[in-house]
């Protein structure tokens, strides 16, 4: 396994940091100006809003790890809920069963049980072209054919969505793959065109046509022949397909976790 990245690094100042520094100072001002029972409110608020996502992700992934980030959401917010009612007991059961959870959440996501494949997907990709020769090109490139039955592409496209690797969209007689950064714009409807965003095509007749976006390409650390790393990408799912089909699918995600990308 290499172990040179072809794809550029998360910025964690960014994704991880900024939103951190953020809502921390929102809730330094809201402790000052409010005092500490609203503060409490507040923040057991917006613990029940991440619970409710959480659930939102149980229902449209139908991962059940997601259930245990659930239970520490709506723990920890009850937690809050209850300390101005000063009963300790109830307030310290919950805090313990919110404890218990906290622990599971961390060993969910040192597992990646729960984790957006979308980078993981690229890496793979990237891994298989050594040239450099063209640079990128927007038009969707043919990648062969792919031979499956209907039924069997619909059980693929819906681990590939419990899992978190792609989206499904049907578009008439096409299934379309899509690999979005943000899953959760198509999960909840707020995104339905996928024509600007990296996807796997594939017909009534099971021709493969692929797209990365420009933006997605120029996550790579080097240049790559276009062509071919289009044609990687249709090789992936490829063979992602033919290990569903051998009911050996943790296989897949074993794959991608040995990148070991932390975001």
């Amino acid at each position: 396994m290499e172990k040179a990245f072809r794809i550029k690094p998360a910025n964690w100042l960014v994704e991880i940091g900024l939103p951190i520094i953020v809502l921390a100072g929102i809730a330094g001002v809201i402790g000052w100006a409010f005092g500490e029972i609203t503060f409490h409110f507040i923040l057991a608020t917006v613990l029940l809003a991440a619970g409710m996502t959480q659930l939102f992700f149980v229902l449209r992934l139908k991962n059940a790890a997601h259930l245990i980030p659930l239970g520490f959401y709506l723990f920890a917010a009850g937690t809050f809920y209850s300390i101005p009612f000063q009963n300790q007991y109830v307030t310290g059961a919950l805090a313990v069963l919110a404890g218990i959870l906290f622990v599971l959440f961390m060993c969910v996501l040192f597992n990646r049980k729960i984790k957006w494949r979308y980078r993981e997907v690229l890496e793979l990709a990237a891994r298989s072209v050594r040239s450099a020769e063209d640079g990128f090109t927007a038009r969707p490139f043919p990648a062969g054919k792919i031979e499956a039955k209907p039924d069997e592409l619909k059980s693929f496209a819906e681990f590939l969505l419990k899992q978190a690797i792609a989206y499904p969209i049907t578009d008439g007689e096409k299934l379309v793959l899509v690999i979005p950064e943000n899953l959760f714009v198509y999960l909840t409807g707020l995104k339905k065109d996928y024509r600007a965003a990296t996807y796997v095509e594939i017909d009534v007749n099971g021709k493969m046509a692929v797209k990365i976006s420009e933006k997605d390409y120029q996550r790579y650390q080097q240049e790559f022949t276009f062509d071919q790393l289009c044609a990687a990408l249709g090789n992936l799912f490829v063979d992602f397909l033919e290990i569903y089909r051998n009911g050996e699918d943790e296989k897949i995600i074993e794959r991608m976790n040995e990148i070991r990308l932390i975001i």
